[in-house]
């Protein structure tokens, strides 16, 4: 027989000959190793990050490079579809099924951005972050493979949207070139603005002096 101490931050489930016996929170307790197996669900919050390759309805091939917040809110669901089975003195994962969760999760974030970013063109898709975030967290919540799983999707947050070196340099390039443009527009119209206050100020001259002299001619 041995003893075991849940750690807190985990959904701790005993299974005795394959039947789930005990669970809860942090449970402690002693077993025989014979036919005992343990089972550790992560209680709190998780973050994990992602980078999407996809291509725009113009065909520009973007980058999208973001994080997602999930919390398992029923973890004896999740027992019921992926190995969550611990060894009880290394408190490893005895199968790879843990990793799995995040991935699946990943892939449904990535099909319902995908559907989004082949709707928008580059100059769109580039400044959508903020679109995105709401767009894909309602999409993603709704998703039946999220709901069976019985997990919560807290925030999905896309930090970086960029389009490829070649393209960057060129939207670069035709940022400048309209700064410029806007600059020498801005010059050009300075000028005729000051050419057309200087045309009035003659203008004035010239008819104060017709004026003067009319009442010269008046008078004489």
């Amino acid at each position: 027989m041995a003893y075991f101490r849940g750690d807190p931050s985990k959904y701790i489930i005993k299974f005795v000959d394959g039947k789930r016996r005990r669970a809860g929170l942090g449970l402690s307790f002693f077993y025989f190793k014979m036919n005992t197996s343990i089972a550790a669900i992560p209680a709190l919050t998780n973050d994990s990050g992602f980078v999407f390759n996809e291509t725009t309805k113009n065909k520009q091939a973007i980058t999208l490079q973001g994080r997602f917040t999930y919390r398992i809110k029923d973890p004896k669901k999740m027992a019921t579809i992926l190995n969550f089975q611990i060894h009880p003195r290394t408190r490893q994962y005895l199968t790879e099924d843990p990793e799995k969760l995040e991935l699946r999760v990943r892939n449904v974030i990535q099909v319902r951005t995908r559907s989004e970013i082949e709707k928008m063109v580059l100059e769109d898709a580039l400044v959508a972050s903020e679109k995105l975030t709401s767009i894909v967290l309602e999409s993603v919540e709704d998703q039946a493979i999220i709901k069976e799983m019985g997990i919560d999707i807290l925030s999905i947050t896309f930090l970086a949207i960029t389009p490829t070196p070649e393209i960057a340099r060129a939207l670069e390039a035709e940022s400048r070139e309209n700064l410029q443009m806007k600059a020498d527009k801005a010059i050009y119209e300075r000028r005729a603005a000051a050419v057309e206050q200087e045309f009035k100020i003659k203008e004035n001259e010239l008819n104060s002096q017709i004026a003067l002299e009319k009442k010269r001619t008046d008078c004489s």
